[in-house]
């Protein structure tokens, strides 16, 4: 019984023995199944095909390579203007690899039971064409493995890539060549304002000639356009001039000593203009190309602009003190008021009678002439209006009556006067030395026969407080010491201004005399 037993668990143990074995056998079997089938996954993958056709493609260099036959093959580019330049596919692609090559897929479809793949074929991000391939026997195995047999179809390649083109004008008699090879009549178009032809598919870039009645004529290449320099004049102006060359305006290519030098090569007749910092413009004669330039000197108070059309000339830096500036500035600051100095301007000009303005802050006044100097502001016929109650006829009368001691009041009528001058100014401290000194003494005995020939003129108002006039009367005298006539010419520029120089502890401005431009002489 024991034995039974025993017998009986060998016999188990035997048959779990097979079935682990069996059990291996089957596992083996089938890791063995997958890995066949991944590995022919792996195989059937389109990328596979696209690195074999970049492989290939890598040795396109060398000079014994050959296209595969699937490529299409193309003849490339113009037949009249390559002469002499490989125009198959094979040398277009061999001048375009020059950087990594790689593919991109471009797209997917299917007809019927075969599949087709589009790359785009690529070195340094250029395009040299299409691969199409080609998949057949489409399969799945284990449920998701779908994998089929694929093939290149064919390789097309790009044939337009690096096409130049070139456009000539020819005007006149120009006439061109493109690599050697001269270009028709029946090429040359005229629909533009000058004759032109235009050549394209030229597969390397073109090597041009123009030619006019025989003799080579030179050219400008803009972008890609060939313009023949039939044309061609150095010119040289100031800085401040500017030139247009057909309506356009141009760019100096030299500087030198202030001035432009500027080149023009034009394929027909140029129409040249200059124009000035003025505005004003003129016509440049080609033949004859020297231009005048005149200069213009404007002397103006400083108190005034000048403008020349929209154009403001710059100061000199040259000013001249005002005539009666030395006299007057001991009452700048108590009149609040000043005598403007003249300042010096200069500008240049193409116009030989250029105009210009001076504007005075009430009005424009329209001047010509080279040379202009106005040293004062300009005058008026009439009295300003801030000054509408001074009385300057009767003002300057009492200072002449003073003069020639015909003047009646105390010292010899100094308080008199003193009223219409500044207290304590220059021309208050001579009265009052004229008034006190020795020679009033000596005037001769005489009468006043009357007031000739008297006139106001040329009011100057430089501002609410300050103005001045010219006075002009003859007093006719009887002198009795030799019972002969004797005229007192007054000829004076008045300068009045209005202030309050009194110390009454009242504001009580009034107009005095501050300056007479012209008594010192008598």
């Amino acid at each position: 019984m024991r034995d039974t037993k025993k017998q009986r668990g060998f016999l188990i143990f035997i048959i779990y023995g097979v079935f682990v074995l069996l059990l291996a056998v089957f596992a083996v079997i089938a890791l063995s199944c997958v890995h066949g089938i991944v590995l022919e996954y792996d195989a059937a993958q389109p990328e596979k095909i696209t690195d074999e056709f970049l492989n290939d493609l890598k040795g396109i260099t060398d000079d014994s390579y050959v296209l595969p036959e699937y490529t299409e093959h193309y003849l490339i580019g113009s037949d009249k203007y390559n002469v002499g330049t490989d125009r198959s596919s094979l040398a277009y692609i061999k001048s375009a690899v020059k950087d990594e090559l790689s593919v991109r897929l471009a797209g997917s479809s299917s007809d019927d039971d075969v599949l087709y793949r589009k790359y785009t074929v690529q070195s340094g991000g250029k395009g040299l064409g299409t691969l199409t391939l080609r998949g057949v026997n489409q399969r799945t195995k284990l449920f998701f493995f779908t994998m089929a047999d694929w093939s290149v179809e064919k390789f097309e390649p790009v044939v337009s890539a690096e096409y130049y083109s070139i456009k000539i004008y020819m005007p006149g008699d120009v006439r061109a060549s493109v690599n050697g090879v001269a270009v028709s009549e029946d090429e040359i178009k005229s629909d533009e304002d000058v004759p032109y032809c235009y050549i394209d598919e030229l597969l390397t870039e073109p090597t041009v000639t123009l030619t006019e009645n025989g003799k080579d004529v030179e050219f400008v290449l803009q972008n890609g356009v060939i313009y023949p320099v039939r044309y061609c004049y150095t010119l040289t102006f100031p800085d401040y001039i500017k030139v247009f060359v057909n309506g356009a305006r141009a760019e100096h290519d030299k500087v030198f000593d202030g001035k432009y030098q500027y080149t023009i090569a034009e394929m027909l007749e140029p129409s040249v203009e200059i124009k000035d910092e003025t505005g004003y413009s003129k016509t440049v004669d080609l033949r004859d190309p020297d231009v005048s330039i005149y200069e213009y000197t404007v002397t103006i108070p400083d108190v005034y602009t000048l403008t020349v059309g929209d154009y403001e000339p710059k100061p000199t830096g040259k000013t001249e003190k005002h005539k009666d500036a030395d006299a007057m500035s001991e009452y700048y600051e108590l009149c609040g008021a000043r005598l403007p100095d003249a300042v010096e301007y200069r500008f240049e000009s193409l116009d030989p009678d250029a105009e210009y303005e001076i504007h005075t802050g009430q009005e424009l006044i329209k001047v010509k002439g080279r040379t202009t100097v106005i040293t004062d502001l300009f005058p008026s016929d009439t009295l300003p209006d801030v000054a509408a109650d001074i009385d300057v006829y009767k003002i300057c009368m009492v200072w002449s009556d003073f003069m020639t001691c015909d003047l009646e009041g105390k010292e010899n009528g100094f308080y008199n006067v003193a009223k219409y001058l500044v207290k304590d100014s220059s021309l208050y401290n001579y009265a009052r030395s004229w008034a006190t000194g020795d020679d009033i003494t000596f005037g001769w005995d005489h009468k006043i026969l009357g007031v000739e020939d008297t006139s106001i003129t040329d009011y100057i108002k430089y501002s609410d407080t300050c103005f001045s006039c010219h006075v002009y009367f003859r007093k006719e005298m009887f002198v009795y010491f030799n019972s002969m006539h004797r005229e007192d010419v007054f000829d004076n520029t008045v300068y009045f201004i209005y202030i309050d120089d009194t110390d009454n502890n009242t504001d009580d401005p009034h107009w005095v005399i501050a300056s007479l431009h012209g008594w010192e002489a008598e």
